[in-house]
Order: C-alpha cells, then sequence, then structure tokens
C-alpha cells in the first residue's frame, strides 16, 4: 500500500471536477442522495471533498485501507465528512445504515471483488445504491498490452515507491499508469462477467454502461 500512499500524498488543491462529475455524467440518478452516504476507497479525497461541499446538507464517510492523511486534510473544515481507516472487508458500520455507496476504481483492486460487493451490501439499507467503476478486461491489441502491463508489474510493484514515481516521471508515465505499475492486484471484466458478479452479490436493478470517451465500466444497482 505504500505506493498508493506516495501517489496521494501528490494531491493537494482539489480539482473543479474528478471522477465523480465523470461518474454523475452516465448515471441516470444523483449520486449523491439525502442521508448518509460511504465513499470506499477515498484515496485522495477529491471524490469525497467535491461530493461533500456541494451537498453539506448529506453525511459522509470515506474509509481507505491506505494512508488517509491526505483525506483527511482535504475535508478537515467540513463538518459533514468523516474520513476511517479501514478495509472494504470490515466495515465499522451496522448493518443497513447508508443512504447510497461510491467507489470509483477500487474494488478491482482488493484480493475479493465479491467479498467486498458483499460487505457494501450489507452495509446498504434496503432499496439503496451503490455507484462503481471496474476495469474492462478488453480483447485483440488492448487485451495484449495488458497482459504485457502485468508482466511488467512483477518487478514494478516490487520497486520502492519513490524509485518507480522518479521512472514514471522520467518517462513522462506519471497518473494513470504510475497506478497501473504500482497496483499488485488488478480483477478485469467483460460486460458479461460484471453483471453476474453483482447478481451472485444478490445485487437487482443492475445497470452498466461506459464513463465518455474512455473504456471501463461503470456499474450502479440497488440492494
Amino acid at each position: 500500500m505504500s505506493h498508493y500512499n506516495l501517489l496521494w500524498q501528490r494531491f493537494k488543491t482539489p480539482p473543479v471536477k474528478w471522477h465523480y462529475n465523470s461518474m454523475q455524467e452516465v448515471i441516470d440518478e444523483p449520486i449523491v442522495k439525502d442521508g448518509l452516504g460511504l465513499e470506499v476507497g477515498c484515496g485522495s479525497g477529491y471524490d469525497m471533498y467535491l461530493m461533500a461541499t456541494s451537498h453539506p446538507n448529506t453525511r459522509f464517510y470515506g474509509i481507505d485501507v491506505c494512508d488517509t492523511s491526505n483525506a483527511r486534510n482535504l475535508t478537515k473544515h467540513l463538518s459533514n465528512v468523516w474520513i476511517m481507516n479501514y478495509s472494504v472487508f470490515n466495515i465499522p458500520i451496522e448493518d443497513a445504515s447508508f443512504d447510497f455507496v461510491y467507489s470509483f476504481g477500487v474494488i478491482h483492486h482488493t484480493p475479493d471483488p465479491k467479498r467486498a460487493l458483499k460487505e457494501i451490501y450489507r452495509v446498504l439499507k434496503p432499496n439503496a445504491p451503490v455507484f462503481t467503476y471496474f476495469y474492462e478486461s478488453h480483447t485483440g491489441l488492448k487485451f495484449l498490452a495488458i497482459k504485457l502491463i502485468s508482466l511488467i508489474r512483477i518487478v514494478t510493484t516490487r520497486l520502492p515507491p519513490e524509485v518507480l514515481f522518479k521512472i514514471c516521471r522520467r518517462f513522462k508515465l506519471w497518473g494513470d499508469l504510475y497506478d497501473r505499475f504500482a497496483t499488485p492486484i488488478e480483477h478485469r471484466y467483460s460486460k458479461t462477467q460484471i453483471y453476474d458478479l453483482f447478481k451472485k452479490c444478490n445485487y437487482r436493478d443492475i445497470k452498466i454502461t461506459k464513463l465518455i470517451g474512455s473504456a471501463g465500466w461503470v456499474v450502479w444497482a440497488r440492494k
């Protein structure tokens, strides 16, 4: 997780738009609901900051297994945000507590995405939605490129975070590709596979689309 800790330290000034905004563009209902919301994998804190500042009457919990200091610093002046250092496999909240859950690009980096989705299901209120983003499996040349990156990761995930960061900066691969080279776990899904995953976790009203101008699956469903 030290690779992600280094990554989040580079995120200082909140942007005007982030992943949350891109997700909302393709989802046919508001992501943020009244009441209590949870972000799984709050990371840099950018999405949490944008959601909480634009919805001051909604209360937000954010959890992450990595260093949460950046997210805490960004949101420390917001009275409707609580950041916790916990795993999605063991959310320290009672059953049926949240009115919605949001998670961008996190669950596919966990050892067991099915277990993660089941734990999210547990803490959602009946009929409450979850909004997520998952990597696509791809075919053809993109599939071969992904396989190549997976082989390179055998080496890059063993490098000290600072060394990998400098290499990425040197070859102008900073950003998404640093993320790709740093993560030790990466699950990818076809559209059918991602639908089946949610179905097996007892979700209903499953909807799947893509971000505008980007690959990957935007998936939202209800408990």
